[in-house]
């Protein structure tokens, strides 16, 4: 799928470290900004999913849903290190 058609883009801005949407507006320092999993009901089932959700002053947003706990734990690493390396 083109980036174009992607709904709610988040965009990490390495030369100003500010996290912002697609539309331009400011949504937090990166240095403000973390990654965490959390974990929650799977979708009409008993089964639990890992969600990974960026996390800021005044704000949140899930960014990426698994079952597999180590998926999840490497997604948020990776954010995290592009975030300010926590």
């Amino acid at each position: 799928m083109p980036i174009a058609e992607v709904a709610d883009v988040l965009l990490i801005e390495g030369e100003t470290r500010m996290l912002r949407t697609r539309e331009g507006e400011l949504l937090s320092p990166l240095a403000d900004t973390t990654a965490a999993v959390r974990i929650a009901w799977w979708d009409g089932s008993r089964g639990m999913m890992r969600n990974v959700a960026l996390s800021w002053p005044g704000g949140r947003r899930l960014v990426f849903k698994t079952a597999s706990r180590k998926k999840a734990r490497a997604v948020a690493a990776a954010l995290n290190s592009r975030l300010g390396g926590r």
